[in-house]
């Protein structure tokens, strides 16, 4: 099985420019990245640690747990 960010089979993403270079300073590519998908795996490890970690998290409000 393919680990994320092998070389492998490759596909093509078209957007537009002014997405492409918003997606690249988000990611702060190209100076943390050899190149867009190290950059794009980074971008979905960090989305799904933010999930993973808001679904364990109770809301609080005022500093009264809710739920």
């Amino acid at each position: 099985m393919e680990q994320e960010g092998e070389q492998g089979e490759r596909t093509t993403i078209t957007v537009s420019r002014s997405v492409k270079d918003r997606f690249l300073e988000f990611v702060g590519a190209p100076k943390r990245y050899v190149n867009a998908d190290e950059a794009l795996v980074a971008l979905l490890d960090s989305f799904e640690g933010k999930e993973k970690r808001g679904r364990g998290q109770e809301e609080t409000v005022d500093g009264v747990h809710s739920g």
